[in-house]
């Protein structure tokens, strides 16, 4: 009896330590909204990462966003020559805010990008300083394969309900041969 009580105390342990599974914000080759880096997308040229932020004049388009590499999702066919940067933006639905301790990103990009969520920088990655619109990624990336971030709580707020991402990927010069961006988000 008292092995049986000890099994059955120690699956139920078990359970109780497993980690709930990861919840999908978003997926590869969602649907963003997008501003090509002709210009600020908006002024102050920080709002356009804010909840809120009206992007009715922009684009809609699939990722990946790419020319040069990679099949599929929306082709920047004008980029080589014209610009050098790019915006995406997304809403998403966070059902338990508390339950998440650790963002999991995995990007797939050539060459570089920022990412905030709700306004709050959560990863920068090959960008330059200050992130102009006609800024260069400082070193060239190869896309092909995803690179996975992992976040901790303390550096990222969620909050019930909708959120906001904001990504500004960049190229490495105006006569880069390729570009390439997608990404998918998971709360652990």
């Amino acid at each position: 009896m008292k092995r049986k009580i000890l099994r059955i105390l120690l699956l139920l342990a078990l359970v109780l330590c497993q980690k709930a599974p990861a919840q999908g914000f978003i997926d590869w080759n969602a649907s963003w909204a997008y501003f090509k880096g002709t210009a600020e997308p908006s002024v102050p040229n920080t709002l356009w990462r804010e909840a809120g932020f009206d992007v009715s004049g922009w684009a809609t388009g699939n990722a990946p966003f790419r020319y040069g590499d990679g099949t599929g999702g929306t082709l920047l066919d004008d980029m080589a020559g014209t610009y050098s940067s790019m915006y995406l933006r997304k809403e998403f639905t966070v059902t338990d805010a508390d339950s998440v301790d650790e963002l999991r990103i995995s990007v797939d990009y050539d060459d570089g990008f920022v990412l905030w969520i709700n306004g709050e920088l959560i990863l920068d990655v090959n960008a330059p300083a200050g992130y102009p619109y006609d800024g260069f990624a400082p070193a060239n990336h190869e896309s092909g394969e995803w690179v996975t971030f992992v976040v901790a709580k303390e550096n990222f707020l969620l909050v019930e309900g909708t959120n906001v991402i904001a990504v500004q990927g960049f190229n490495v010069s105006n006569t880069s041969s390729d570009f390439f961006l997608d990404l998918k988000a998971e709360g652990i």
